[in-house]
């Protein structure tokens, strides 16, 4: 099984331009993440798959000159994006970590593609970790069967295109007690959310490569004072996606 790891990322964004470019400690939060990513073990290369909006091409230039591959494809059916980058690629399966996810977690990354190779699942998830550290399997085949099946041109909420088992198989990698954290907000979405990051990586130095994330929770869980600088955000987050991403229903033909 060839597995591929994917950033799915585009600078367009109302409530904190250009996400992926943004410092961060002073590097970018596109560096971060490909710093962390490449401590997986079982992904056979990291993709960034971006759209082809000219506003674009910068972050494809920041991509490349990181060392990875990239895929540009749709720009709001995120679905069809994947499809393609995994038929560039000739992936079986792909590991989705959103650019917005600075901490993805790369043991994840590979327990995730380990669980995909022992159920032969479709879609494979993670439960328990920090929201923003779980990375998600996606198999091409069932890309392809959902993308054919699919309605809706506006995928992004992507994980409510996997829900019917009818559809697709599904599987789960159940995180250890080590890396939980029941509150912690650990995604890019507002300025709190930078704020947030600035404050974890602070407390984090001095490292000469990416904490593990049995660290990053061990310092979550030591400083709340961290956690409370974006938790409150959580509530609204999750109500403006139920609002903008719908339950669907894919009709079999």
């Amino acid at each position: 099984m060839r597995a591929v790891t994917v950033i799915t990322a585009r600078l367009a964004s109302s409530r904190l331009p250009r996400k992926p470019l943004v410092e961060l400690r002073g590097r970018p939060v596109l560096e971060h993440l490909v710093d962390r990513l490449r401590l997986a073990t079982r992904p056979e290369a990291i993709v960034l798959a971006t759209t082809r909006e000219s506003e674009d091409d910068e972050l494809e230039a920041a991509a490349r000159a990181l060392g990875i591959e990239v895929f540009r494809g749709a720009t709001r059916d995120v679905l069809v994006r994947w499809r393609d980058t995994a038929r560039a690629t000739g992936a079986d399966l792909l590991v989705g970590c959103d650019g917005d996810d600075v901490l993805c977690d790369a043991a994840h990354v590979d327990r995730v593609i380990e669980r995909a190779a022992e159920t032969g699942a479709d879609y494979v998830s993670c439960a328990g970790l920090p929201f923003g550290a779980a990375p998600t399997g996606y198999g091409a085949a069932a890309l392809e069967r959902v993308c054919a099946l699919k309605t809706d041109t506006d995928t992004e909420g992507q994980g409510r295109f996997f829900a019917d088992e009818r559809i697709v198989t599904r599987a789960e990698v159940v995180a250890p007690q080590n890396v939980r954290h029941a509150t912690a907000r650990m995604t890019l979405d507002y300025p709190e959310d930078l704020a947030f990051f600035e404050a974890l990586l602070e407390a984090l130095e001095p490292y000469e490569e990416p904490p593990p994330l049995e660290r990053i929770v061990a310092t979550l869980h030591a400083r709340p004072d961290i956690v409370a600088i974006n938790a409150a955000l959580q509530e609204e987050y999750w109500r403006r996606f139920n609002e903008r991403y719908p339950a669907v229903a894919l009709g079999e033909r």
